[in-house]
């Protein structure tokens, strides 16, 4: 392994660092599946059908389950997408299976996002996108998907002009976002190594609906 890769590793693994218990018990994605076209999955407050509706999923949106259940006249699962987090239809929810990259951890598709500074990155159809306000997007190609031996994380390396290398450490487990109090499943690293100058970020990541196994 060269040494570049071998310090942005080390350098994934401390931005990642342990987080104790970081896969909360139950934690999953699911999708709404058995909506028909047109229409929506309501959110309600409590787990019964007269309780307040706090908004809706379409049908195939990804969310995460808590794992947290209850029974009324029928099953609910607590459950959050974004800052939108409540109750709604077990029967409604299926577990998502995604497609990975060379059987790594790693959806096909997926987003990565921070603050302090804010950034963002996104991967799709072998390229990686880098975002920050007031800058311009930056697509740069995928060149290989690295083994993480031992780690509990999937790996994107990229290169850009100028030698610019750009390493991007994925894990699903529990991230927390301060601007969200909803569970957020997926943690990443991204780090940016461009001539003398090395940029460390961290954040929450979540995989693209693109990346769903289709069935």
């Amino acid at each position: 392994m060269p040494a570049l890769l071998r310090a942005a590793l080390a350098a994934a693994a401390l931005l990642l660092g342990p987080l104790p218990h970081a896969r909360a018990e139950g934690l999953s994605w699911v999708v709404v599946t058995g909506v028909a076209a047109g229409d929506v999955l309501n959110v309600r407050e409590a787990p019964d059908g007269d309780a307040r509706v706090l908004g809706a999923l379409s049908p195939g949106a990804l969310v995460v389950s808590s794992g947290e259940t209850a029974r009324s006249s029928v099953e609910w699962t607590r459950v959050a997408s974004g800052e939108l987090e409540g109750w709604t239809a077990s029967r409604f929810l299926a577990p998502a299976k995604f497609e990975t990259l060379d059987d790594h951890r790693l959806p096909v598709a997926g987003a990565c996002g921070g603050v302090e500074p804010f950034w963002g990155a996104r991967w799709a159809d072998g390229a990686l996108t880098l975002t920050a306000p007031g800058e311009p997007d930056r697509t740069l190609p995928i060149v290989s998907i690295p083994k993480a031996e031992g780690r509990p994380y999937g790996l994107i390396q990229a290169k850009g002009g100028h030698g610019a290398q750009v390493l991007l450490a994925y894990e699903e487990t529990q991230c927390r976002d301060a601007m969200i109090d909803a569970p957020v499943l997926g943690r990443g690293a991204l780090i940016v190594i461009e001539g003398d100058e090395t940029r460390w970020y961290s954040g929450c990541c979540r995989p693209a609906p693109g990346a769903l196994a289709v069935e």
